[in-house]
Formats: structure tokens, sequence, C-alpha cells
């Protein structure tokens, strides 16, 4: 049986560090469920208290997950199923938008709502 260690120290210099390259540039933790082992409600113990403008989440069970063990605003990266979007908390969440499916699913929902518009230029 694999043990997988979470060292909070690290994660936490990992972050001072990456502020203190660039202290004006806003940091996103992206937290993914299961990811190398680690889990989103331990990793959202780790960040609890850091200011984020965004937690950055893949799919909605993840969302789901933060949505319930954190005060943080979300980022969903990933697409989801359009019956999903009646779901979401609007006033927590963003949605990065990489398609026009996506953007019209969006609209179904005649809602104000943070998109991230993602152009392949």
């Amino acid at each position: 049986m694999n043990v997988i260690s979470i060292d909070k120290k690290a994660i936490l210099h990992n972050y001072v560090y990456l502020k203190s390259l660039k202290p004006h540039a806003k940091l996103f933790p992206v937290i993914k469920s299961n990811a190398y082992g680690h889990g989103i409600d331990q990793m959202l113990q780790i960040v609890k208290g850091i200011n984020f403008p965004y937690v950055v989440v893949d799919s909605f069970p993840e969302y789901s997950l933060v949505l319930h063990h954190s005060a943080y605003p979300i980022l969903l990266l990933g697409e989801t199923l359009s019956k999903n979007y009646k779901e979401f908390d609007l006033k927590r969440t963003a949605f990065a938008v990489y398609n026009l499916e996506t953007l019209q699913a969006l609209a179904v929902l005649k809602k104000k709502l943070n998109v991230h518009l993602f152009l392949n230029t």
C-alpha cells in the first residue's frame, strides 16, 4: 500500500516564493481531487486564509467539493454538461469559455455571470 504525505510547510513556502518573484501577480491555486494523492479538502485546509482571486477546479464534482468546503470564489476551467450550469452558485463562480457551445449554454441561464474567454489567435 502506498502512503502519500502532504508537506504543508513546503506548499506554503512555494506560495511565498512564487509571490516573491512577481509580488503584484495574482496566483490562482488549482485544486484537484486526489491529484497525486492529495484530496481537495486537505489542500483547502492548507491554503485557508490566503487571499486568492479564485480557486481553480476542472470539473463539476471538484467544484461541488470546493463550494462546500471553502468560501473562495471558484473558477471552473473544464467543460461540464449543460444541465449542470443551473446548479452553480453564480455569485461565487467564473467559467472558462473555450467554445461557442459553452457560451450558448451559459446564455440560456439569462443571469449575470463571470467568464474568462480563451481565445486561440
